[in-house]
Protein backbone atom coordinates (compact mmCIF):
# COMPACT_ATOMS: atom_id res chain seq x y z
CA UNK A 1 0.00 0.00 0.00
CA UNK A 2 2.60 2.62 0.98
CA UNK A 3 5.36 1.82 -2.33
CA UNK A 4 2.26 1.22 -4.68
CA UNK A 5 -0.62 2.85 -3.84
CA UNK A 6 -2.29 3.12 -7.46
CA UNK A 7 -1.70 -0.70 -7.51
CA UNK A 8 -3.19 -1.17 -4.23
CA UNK A 9 -6.28 0.53 -4.31
CA UNK A 10 -6.74 -0.83 -7.99
CA UNK A 11 -7.28 -4.18 -6.21
CA UNK A 12 -11.41 -3.49 -6.32
CA UNK A 13 -13.92 -6.15 -7.92
CA UNK A 14 -12.80 -7.60 -11.18
CA UNK A 15 -9.28 -7.69 -10.40
CA UNK A 16 -7.64 -10.96 -11.02
CA UNK A 17 -5.12 -11.58 -8.35
CA UNK A 18 -2.72 -14.59 -8.08
CA UNK A 19 -0.68 -16.47 -5.46
CA UNK A 20 -2.43 -14.90 -2.15
CA UNK A 21 -4.41 -15.79 0.32
CA UNK A 22 -8.28 -14.75 1.28
CA UNK A 23 -9.84 -15.58 4.89
CA UNK A 24 -13.02 -16.27 5.80
CA UNK A 25 -14.70 -12.95 5.41
CA UNK A 26 -12.87 -12.73 2.24
CA UNK A 27 -10.10 -10.62 3.11
CA UNK A 28 -6.95 -10.50 1.66
CA UNK A 29 -3.60 -11.05 3.49
CA UNK A 30 -1.00 -9.79 1.84
CA UNK A 31 1.66 -10.41 3.98
CA UNK A 32 1.21 -14.27 4.20
CA UNK A 33 3.88 -15.69 2.25
CA UNK A 34 2.68 -19.42 2.79
CA UNK A 35 1.96 -19.59 -1.24
CA UNK A 36 4.58 -17.72 -2.86
CA UNK A 37 6.40 -14.46 -2.08
CA UNK A 38 5.64 -13.66 -5.58
CA UNK A 39 1.98 -12.22 -6.05
CA UNK A 40 0.40 -11.02 -9.39
CA UNK A 41 -2.94 -9.06 -10.00
CA UNK A 42 -4.24 -8.16 -13.30
CA UNK A 43 -7.15 -5.10 -13.50
CA UNK A 44 -9.00 -3.12 -16.01
CA UNK A 45 -6.89 0.10 -16.88
CA UNK A 46 -9.97 2.22 -15.62
CA UNK A 47 -8.92 0.86 -11.95
CA UNK A 48 -6.05 3.22 -12.08
CA UNK A 49 -7.48 6.89 -10.96
CA UNK A 50 -4.06 8.74 -12.22
CA UNK A 51 -4.55 7.13 -16.02
CA UNK A 52 -3.94 9.64 -19.05
CA UNK A 53 -7.17 10.22 -20.30
CA UNK A 54 -8.35 9.06 -23.43
CA UNK A 55 -6.73 5.77 -23.01
CA UNK A 56 -5.45 5.23 -26.73
CA UNK A 57 -4.12 2.59 -28.89
CA UNK A 58 -0.63 3.08 -30.88
CA UNK A 59 1.23 0.85 -33.46
CA UNK A 60 3.00 -2.28 -33.76
CA UNK A 61 5.32 -2.56 -30.05
CA UNK A 62 9.03 -1.98 -30.89
CA UNK A 63 9.98 -3.38 -27.47
CA UNK A 64 8.74 -6.15 -25.97
CA UNK A 65 9.88 -6.53 -22.27
CA UNK A 66 9.95 -9.79 -20.46
CA UNK A 67 9.89 -9.10 -16.86
CA UNK A 68 11.71 -11.95 -15.01
CA UNK A 69 15.15 -12.19 -13.04
CA UNK A 70 17.59 -12.49 -16.11
CA UNK A 71 16.45 -9.69 -18.15
CA UNK A 72 14.96 -6.96 -16.40
CA UNK A 73 15.88 -7.39 -13.51
CA UNK A 74 12.69 -7.48 -11.23
CA UNK A 75 13.39 -10.67 -8.82
CA UNK A 76 15.79 -11.27 -6.24
CA UNK A 77 18.99 -9.55 -6.03
CA UNK A 78 22.64 -10.64 -3.86
CA UNK A 79 21.14 -8.88 -1.23
CA UNK A 80 17.96 -11.74 -0.78
CA UNK A 81 15.55 -8.38 -1.75
CA UNK A 82 13.47 -7.65 -5.07
CA UNK A 83 14.63 -4.90 -7.09
CA UNK A 84 11.97 -2.06 -6.20
CA UNK A 85 9.25 -1.25 -8.44
CA UNK A 86 10.22 2.19 -8.92
CA UNK A 87 13.70 0.82 -9.92
CA UNK A 88 12.28 -1.67 -12.22
CA UNK A 89 9.87 1.39 -13.70
CA UNK A 90 13.18 3.35 -14.11
CA UNK A 91 14.76 0.80 -16.25
CA UNK A 92 11.74 0.25 -18.05
CA UNK A 93 11.41 3.93 -19.00
CA UNK A 94 14.99 3.68 -20.41
CA UNK A 95 13.77 0.95 -22.38
CA UNK A 96 10.76 3.02 -23.56
CA UNK A 97 12.34 6.04 -23.93
CA UNK A 98 15.73 5.50 -25.60
CA UNK A 99 17.49 6.23 -23.05
CA UNK A 100 19.07 2.99 -22.42
CA UNK A 101 20.67 2.86 -25.76
CA UNK A 102 22.81 5.30 -25.28
CA UNK A 103 23.76 4.66 -21.78
CA UNK A 104 27.17 3.51 -20.79
CA UNK A 105 27.66 -0.51 -20.30
CA UNK A 106 29.66 -2.62 -19.54
CA UNK A 107 30.34 -6.34 -20.68
CA UNK A 108 28.64 -9.20 -18.24
CA UNK A 109 31.02 -12.36 -18.30
CA UNK A 110 29.38 -15.98 -18.52
CA UNK A 111 26.49 -14.32 -20.54
CA UNK A 112 27.64 -11.89 -22.17
CA UNK A 113 25.32 -9.20 -21.56
CA UNK A 114 25.77 -5.73 -22.38
CA UNK A 115 24.10 -4.40 -18.57
CA UNK A 116 24.14 -0.80 -18.10
CA UNK A 117 26.00 1.31 -15.37
CA UNK A 118 23.95 4.09 -14.77
CA UNK A 119 19.95 5.00 -16.20
CA UNK A 120 18.01 7.77 -15.30
CA UNK A 121 16.18 6.99 -12.07
CA UNK A 122 17.71 4.28 -10.95
CA UNK A 123 19.76 3.11 -8.57
CA UNK A 124 22.94 2.36 -10.22
CA UNK A 125 24.40 -0.26 -7.41
CA UNK A 126 21.54 -2.69 -8.43
CA UNK A 127 22.55 -2.83 -12.42
CA UNK A 128 25.36 -4.88 -12.35
CA UNK A 129 24.56 -7.98 -10.36
CA UNK A 130 27.69 -8.92 -8.71
CA UNK A 131 27.49 -5.69 -6.71
CA UNK A 132 24.17 -7.06 -5.07
CA UNK A 133 26.02 -9.89 -3.33
CA UNK A 134 28.45 -9.49 -0.40
CA UNK A 135 31.06 -11.92 -1.74
CA UNK A 136 31.05 -11.44 -5.75
CA UNK A 137 32.15 -15.03 -5.58
CA UNK A 138 29.19 -16.26 -4.71
CA UNK A 139 27.61 -14.62 -7.83
CA UNK A 140 29.77 -16.60 -10.22
CA UNK A 141 28.94 -19.76 -8.56
CA UNK A 142 25.27 -19.07 -8.81
CA UNK A 143 25.74 -17.55 -12.74
CA UNK A 144 27.96 -20.79 -13.82
CA UNK A 145 25.26 -23.20 -12.03
CA UNK A 146 22.86 -21.18 -14.30
CA UNK A 147 24.90 -21.33 -17.10
CA UNK A 148 25.59 -24.83 -17.40
CA UNK A 149 21.72 -25.12 -16.75
CA UNK A 150 20.98 -23.22 -19.91
CA UNK A 151 23.84 -24.68 -21.95
CA UNK A 152 22.73 -28.53 -20.63
CA UNK A 153 19.05 -27.21 -21.87
CA UNK A 154 20.14 -25.91 -25.72
CA UNK A 155 21.54 -29.20 -26.69
CA UNK A 156 18.34 -29.89 -28.14
CA UNK A 157 18.57 -27.00 -30.52
CA UNK A 158 22.24 -27.75 -32.08
CA UNK A 159 20.63 -29.85 -35.20
CA UNK A 160 20.13 -27.04 -37.14
CA UNK A 161 22.14 -23.96 -38.10
CA UNK A 162 19.57 -21.37 -36.36
CA UNK A 163 19.64 -23.37 -33.13
CA UNK A 164 23.54 -23.49 -33.14
CA UNK A 165 23.13 -19.73 -33.49
CA UNK A 166 21.17 -19.54 -30.57
CA UNK A 167 23.40 -21.65 -28.87
CA UNK A 168 26.69 -19.78 -29.82
CA UNK A 169 24.70 -16.50 -28.29
CA UNK A 170 24.27 -18.28 -25.04
CA UNK A 171 26.26 -18.59 -21.87
CA UNK A 172 29.79 -19.74 -22.13
CA UNK A 173 32.02 -21.50 -19.80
Amino acid sequence: KESEPDIFNAITRDALLENVTVDAEGKIDFKDKSVTENTRVSYPINHIKSIVEPVSAGPAAKNVIFLSAYLVNTGWNGTGKRISIRDTRGIIDAILDGAILTAPTKKLPIFDFEIPTELPGVDSTILDPRDTYANPAEWEVKAKDLAARFIKNFKKYENNEAGKALVAAGPQL
